[in-house]
């Protein structure tokens, strides 16, 4: 059974945490590091990536999905 995983090949100068946000919607740390453990080798390259590298972008676990909530600050009443 083949099960296909998500995607993409870098363009010049991307960088990975611009990548999670495309897909993921986030750059945390938990997004970049599973991305990053889904592709080995991947650490050894600048933060600048060569073109046409490969990156697999797998689901994230329920663990790695965070909601931020922020309340908003009114100047005035």
């Amino acid at each position: 059974m083949n099960t296909f995983i998500p995607h993409t090949i870098t363009k010049y100068y991307e960088r990975l945490d611009q990548i999670c946000v495309r897909r993921y919607g986030s750059s945390a740390d938990d997004v970049v590091v599973h991305v990053l453990n889904a592709n080995p080798g991947l650490e050894k390259y600048d933060i600048l990536l060569p073109d046409g590298l490969k990156i697999l972008l797998p689901d994230l676990p329920a663990s790695a999905v965070t909601t931020t909530v922020r309340e908003n600050t009114y100047l005035w009443n």
